[in-house]
């Protein structure tokens, strides 16, 4: 997912970090409701049944119990008709979620993996019916697609939060690193996860 040609809004006040990063470069600070950065939906983010990979860099600063924090997604939690898919913490899982199948489906809901204020790799990785989730390289979870294809939503793409339609973002409430979307496998063996990704 290429910014250029994109237009990004900035929603609240989030900012970026120079030097706290996996890379040592920058990251997003995501650290209260409403801090998120979003863009329209394009079909670099609208998968069907098409191969892709979505991952990050993550760093959680305070307890999910009981909440939902978006890495990033296309998703509504008020209109089937305007969401595809999220990645985000939810009571201390990392989890993802899709109309891959049917509406509202939590594919993955993998607990133990993630723990607050420290950098993790995340990744879910589609290669044909092999639907993959990642944790700094390591495969946790894994489910069977088949053929099935996501639905294309119409709602704005959002990083570090989304717009709920019911009030609220889902902050993630902590920093985010490099982010990188593509329409395409990147593999279904476990991996050293890059801290600079190329443009493509």
């Amino acid at each position: 997912l290429s910014p250029v040609g994109k237009t990004w809004t900035r929603n609240g006040t989030p900012v970026t970090v120079t030097g706290f990063s996996p890379n040592g470069v920058s990251s997003g600070a995501f650290l209260s409701d409403g801090n998120y950065i979003s863009t329209t939906t394009t079909s670099a983010i609208t998968f069907g049944s098409a191969d892709f990979c979505v991952e990050a860099w993550i760093y959680p600063l305070t307890p999910a119990t009981g909440t939902e924090r978006c890495i990033m997604g296309l998703w509504s939690a008020t209109n089937p008709g305007a969401q595809a898919w999220w990645l985000y913490l939810g009571s201390g899982n990392l989890r993802f979620m899709s109309d891959l199948i049917a509406n509202d489906n939590l594919i993955f809901n993998v607990s133990g993996v993630i723990t607050n204020e420290r950098w993790y790799h995340v990744r879910v990785d589609r290669s044909g019916a092999a639907l993959n989730m990642f944790v700094d390289g390591a495969v946790v979870a894994t489910y069977d697609c088949g053929t099935s294809a996501i639905t294309t939503g119409s709602n704005t793409f959002g990083v570090g939060g989304y717009n709920r339609g019911t009030g609220g973002t889902s902050p993630f409430l902590g920093y985010i690193g490099p982010v990188r979307v593509t329409k395409r496998s990147r593999g279904t063996a476990s991996f050293a996860p890059q801290t600079r990704y190329p443009t493509r």
